[in-house]
Formats: C-alpha cells, structure tokens, sequence
C-alpha cells in the first residue's frame, strides 16, 4: 500500500513517465509507410531492377507505396495496441469496455484515475476473492477517499473424532468507516462488501457518527424586584 493509503501497482504494470519538455516541439515520429514494410519484402521479381536510377520507383514500388500510405492509420492503431489495452494508458471509451470485459459496474461519476485502478486491479481483485485481502483491496478500489478498514477475528472448528464434522459457528467480521459518511454513501459500501465477501460470512458495518451540534446555552430568567412598598407619614 502507498503511503497515501492508495493501492500500489503491481510489478508487471508499465510504469508510465512524463515526457520532457524539450520533446513537447519535436518533430512526430515517421507513419509506418516510411519503413517500408511492404515494399522491402517483395519478391525479387516485383522489385526495381538493378540498374535503375536512385531515388526513382518503379511502377511496382509506386503502387505499393501507396497501399502503405492508406494503411498508415490502421498500422498507426495496431502499433499502439498495447497502449490501448493497457490500463494506465488506455482512452476512456477503451477503458469503459474492458470494464465490460472484466464485469465492472460503469460509474461515470468516478473520476478517470479511480476507473483506471478499478480495472487494474479487477484481476488482483477476482483472484483474492472472499478473503480478507481481497475485501481490503477491493474497499480501498472502490473508495478511494474514505479511511474504511476491515477487521476479523478469525476462528479455526477442529473435532477429536475422525468420523464426524465438527460444526463451525458464525463467520463474521466487521467493516469500520472513520469518518461520517450519509446513509447514501453507507448503502454503496454495504452493496460493495457483498460483492466481495464469502457467501455465508455475516459482517457489520459501524460508521463514526456525526459529531452533535453545541447548543446554545439557555437565557437564565430574569427575576423581577418589587419595588419597596411605600411608608406612611
């Protein structure tokens, strides 16, 4: 886990790095029709003859050079595929689908940051399922921003007699959220616990509640004196 509580990539994730200045007015990498990638492969019967003058094509070039330039934007897409594939670079269309692909409720009110380590993990996630490492990780994937922390007593049913089952009592653990959270909110942790705990584990969530408002003190009553009645003379 990183330092800010966030969940930390896995040692197969590419690690992306921000390009320098000095390359922001560099000239674009060559289209792939520069490396002539169809042209350099024909057979020998296709090619220029040999005495033909540098730098000038044959019909046969001419027209396979041509066939490159209207592939470029296809080769361009699949030079780039693993970028696209990949969660730390993929475009948010591509995102949303291999969220598809991995059966993760699209959220669009999340931010672009949180879907991204959504999917990231969604294998990390699927793997540790049911256990207390898995709810961790999937709780602080779905929830960034909120301090919520799992705790389990744990519990081991054993039996002296080799015949018969011993009977395992209640599983139950218990989700803590630190901070005050409306009930809107409580209700989306709720659901994601039951997404990722085992089938016939119990848990309860306790959420700190909010502090009470100070009331005013109450305005003491004010006594009124009656005047001193009056002597005769």
């Amino acid at each position: 886990m990183a330092t800010d509580g966030r969940p930390t990539q896995p040692l197969a994730t590419v690690v992306m790095q921000r390009a320098p200045r000095d390359l922001a007015d560099a000239e674009p990498p060559p289209a792939a029709s520069a490396r002539r990638y169809l042209r350099e492969h024909l057979p020998s019967i296709y090619t220029d003859p040999a005495g033909a003058e540098p730098g000038v094509e044959g019909f046969t070039s001419r027209l396979i050079g041509s066939l490159e330039r209207v592939l470029d934007p296809v080769v361009a897409t699949l030079d780039c595929l693993p970028a696209q594939l990949s969660a730390d670079t993929a475009p948010a269309p591509m995102l949303a689908l291999m969220a598809g692909w991995l059966g993760l409720a699209e959220d669009e009110r999340r931010s672009l940051a949180d879907r991204r380590d959504e999917v990231r993990f969604a294998s990390a996630i699927a793997q540790s399922r049911g256990t207390l490492p898995g709810i961790q990780l999937g709780l602080k994937t779905a929830f960034p921003s909120l301090p919520l922390r799992v705790e389990d007593g744990g519990g081991v049913t054993f039996s002296t007699d080799a015949g018969s089952e011993p009977e395992a009592g209640p599983r139950e653990f218990f989700v803590y959220c630190d901070t005050p959270i409306p009930v809107e909110r409580q209700a989306a942790v709720a659901r994601a616990v039951d997404r990722l705990k085992p089938v016939n584990a119990r848990y309860r969530l306790r959420v700190k509640s909010p502090p009470k408002p100070k009331q005013a003190p109450e305005p003491k009553p004010t006594v009124e004196s009656e005047p001193p009645p009056a002597e005769d003379t």
